[in-house]
């Protein structure tokens, strides 16, 4: 089982278009995404994310701080959201 039948499974991939469009990203970025494909998902990911990460200061430091980070990854995401 891959991570998109598992997203499926728990209607996730439905559920995080509703929570995006809650987040004030406007349908029409996520028109050509196919929230089905991993591959889809990762491009618009790489184009939302700093967005959303600019529009909320917040969500930076949660994510910077996370427990589920090691040491390494930390220092890593730590240094990409800082450039954002």
């Amino acid at each position: 089982m891959n991570i998109i039948d598992v997203m499926k499974g728990l209607n996730f991939t439905s559920a995080l278009k509703e929570k995006l469009i809650r987040m004030w990203v406007p349908e029409k970025e996520m028109a050509w995404v196919d929230f089905n494909s991993m591959d889809s998902l990762n491009k618009f990911a790489e184009r939302i994310v700093p967005m959303l990460l600019k529009n909320n200061p917040r969500a930076k430091e949660q994510i910077k701080w996370s427990s589920w980070l090691s040491w390494q990854e930390k220092q890593e995401v730590c240094e990409v959201i800082d450039s954002i």
